[in-house]
């Protein structure tokens, strides 16, 4: 941790946590009270022109008209390990897998998960694209998969669960929402991941009530308009301290 770093904590009025988990890390190793906010989104309903929701050929009906399809999205960095996303494809050849991203701080890596895709038919790749071009991605997907090591609060599931997209993940729960919610798997590793993933493929009606679930919960729990006004209620306090 910088000596910046910490004095800016230290010094601020108020500091505002995405999870428990960060709350109770910045109790344990500041010293310092926070307060819970949890990330805030439009809810797809609000969205003008509104985008589809999940395809309906997803809704536990029984067949499906096209092959279902996992999404991942974010840099290609060590860390977030897209070369697991791709090895789950190569163990589900009977689904379709769309990874989108690219960059991060390793040409070298870079490159490596480039040939990886191209080598896989059952692999979409549309490259780099800017965060609004995407929801038409998270809106058909029939998972999202994260395979990170760290991350904070992915905003990524947010968008997943807007449109009823379940979330599989290695590692990244934070505050065990996923399991906690039923929104989703927190798999622990590769053949977790592959597992989890199978079942969901197998079982579409356990798929659909994830997707009810997801949605519920975040129009419950992270509506950017109740987040707004959780802001303004902490800048009204801080002002009338000051």
């Amino acid at each position: 941790m910088t000596s910046l770093y910490r004095h800016g904590i230290l010094s601020a009025d108020a500091i505002i946590a995405q999870t428990e988990k960060q709350r109770g890390l910045l109790k344990e190793n500041l010293g310092v009270d926070s307060i819970l906010i949890r990330n805030g989104i439009p809810l797809a309903t609000d969205i003008d022109p509104p985008l589809p929701t999940h395809p309906s050929d997803f809704s536990g009906s029984g067949a499906r008209t096209q092959r279902p399809g996992f999404l991942w999205v974010g840099s290609f960095r060590r860390r977030k390990r897209p070369e697991l996303f791709l090895e789950l494809a190569r163990r589900i050849p009977d689904a379709s897998f769309t990874i989108i991203g690219g960059g991060g701080d390793d040409p070298a890596y870079h490159e490596e998960i480039v040939r990886e895709i191209a080598a896989l038919e059952n692999v979409d790749y549309p490259g780099f694209m800017k965060p609004g071009d995407i929801d038409r991605y998270y809106s058909k997907a029939y998972a999202y998969v994260n395979t990170s090591t760290l991350e904070g609060f992915p905003n990524t599931y947010l968008h997943s669960w807007r449109y009823g997209v379940p979330v599989l993940t290695i590692e990244i729960d934070p505050d065990s929402l996923i399991e906690n919610n039923g929104i989703g798997a927190c798999t622990g590793d590769l053949e977790g991941l592959v597992s989890s993933a199978r079942r969901l493929l197998d079982d579409p009606e356990e798929r659909s009530s994830m997707s009810s679930r997801s949605i519920d919960y975040v129009r419950k729990n992270h509506d950017i308009r109740d987040k707004a006004d959780q802001y303004i209620t902490l800048f009204n306090d801080l002002l009338d301290r000051s």
